[in-house]
């Protein structure tokens, strides 16, 4: 994916789930709009680094990004109230709609793609904290360039700061007050940044929160998957030895009933080339 390319969310907002559409069609919007989301993902860890690799960062940029994290916002949301809903008319399914080996494949199918949207937002907040690290890291080595030596204890005292006047300093040179004015801009970036997450925070950790007690289930049940899938598959070998060792013996008593016929006939032949010539 390019570092420029855009985002594009303009339909988004009229995106909706159809609820009385089969279960299965519904999972296949659900991972359709889960793509987008992960494409989203991607597109805001390019952007954050090119941003980083930026002087002055420009507009264009800022608005990239914005574009990213209002589609990550908005298909996050989308998706967690979606299957949490389908998550509680499983449950409250008790009329014999959906029993048995129906209803455990449809919890299988909600729970992992919950887990797959935990995930997802989960590599968002990896994301935003190594951009974060990133920043102070590049803070710290402009500063030491210039000759003002900071610690990395104050570094992240000023990236923890919400007011930008722990960077209006006395400056003894243009090149520390350049310093100075880039850590400044960086730190806005990042409070402008933490400002945009804090809904998806609050979602990651409810997210985490509801996958941690069924998180052992979902895996459980993947390796259940697994096993029934190796299980088929050595059942479906041992049907074709089977069948060949049966085809074998088939083709073996078809030569014997043919090699007993030839015998006969040969036999038969003798006697009657002796009876005529006696």
């Amino acid at each position: 994916m390019d570092d420029n390319t855009l985002i594009s969310i303009d339909a988004e907002p009229n995106v909706t789930f159809a609820c009385n559409s089969s279960f299965f069609a519904e999972i296949d919007e659900i991972r359709n709009v889960m793509a987008k989301l992960s494409d989203d993902v991607a597109s805001m860890k390019l952007q954050l680094r090119s941003t980083l690799a930026q002087t002055i960062v420009d507009g264009n940029e800022k608005e990239k990004l914005d574009e990213c994290m209002a589609g990550i916002k908005h298909r996050s949301g989308l998706l967690r109230k979606h299957l949490l809903a389908m998550k509680e008319n499983v449950k409250k399914t008790e009329n014999g709609k959906i029993i048995g080996i129906s209803k455990r494949i449809h919890q299988y199918h909600i729970e992992a793609l919950l887990k797959k949207l935990s995930n997802l937002l989960e590599i968002f907040n990896t994301a935003q904290l190594d951009y974060r690290t990133e920043v102070a890291k590049r803070i710290k080595r402009q500063l030491d360039i210039a000759g003002e030596y900071v610690t990395e204890d104050e570094i992240n005292t000023m990236i923890d700061s919400k007011s930008s006047e722990i960077f209006n300093r006395h400056v003894r040179s243009s090149q520390l007050k350049s310093a100075f004015d880039d850590a400044s801009l960086r730190h806005n970036e990042i409070l402008n940044l933490e400002t945009n997450i804090k809904e998806l925070s609050d979602l990651y950790n409810d997210m985490n929160f509801l996958i941690h007690a069924q998180g052992e289930r979902v895996d459980r049940i993947d390796r259940n998957v697994n096993d029934a899938f190796n299980y088929v598959t050595a059942g479906s070998q041992q049907a074709q030895v089977t069948v060949q060792c049966r085809q074998a013996m088939v083709n073996k008593k078809l030569y014997c009933s043919i090699g007993c016929i030839i015998i006969v006939g040969l036999i038969l032949t003798i006697f009657i080339i002796y009876f005529l010539i006696k």
